[in-house]
């Protein structure tokens, strides 16, 4: 699957739960090399951009491990997208981003 695919299963399923949200394709006129991705706001007006990361088939939405779920379960990671934007809302502040670490620090 694309990100654009997994993008468009997670839509529906956020659909499915009354979530606000809006898909946002490949902009390169405006963001030129940014990958689709998907702007969900919170009762407070916070907006998150949920992301996919096709090689460990994650959707993300910030740098903590609780913002990031299988991309191959669309309707769990809806679920817990719906509770943050529906019931708890977004942290404040600017979004983090999927960091991995890909060696050991050599401090």
């Amino acid at each position: 699957m694309t990100m654009r695919e997994f993008l468009d299963a997670l839509s529906v399923e956020l659909t499915a739960r009354g979530v606000p949200h809006e898909l946002i394709d490949s902009q390169p006129g405006r963001e030129p090399g940014v990958p689709p991705y998907i702007a969900v706001s919170d009762q407070d007006g916070h907006t998150r951009r949920i992301r996919v990361h096709p090689a460990y088939y994650w959707y993300y939405w910030g740098s903590d491990l609780e913002d990031r779920w299988s991309a191959l379960r669309p309707d769990v990671a809806a679920e817990v997208i719906a509770g943050r934007a529906l019931r708890t809302g977004w942290p404040e502040g600017p979004q983090g981003d999927l960091m991995l670490p890909l060696r050991p620090d050599n401090d």
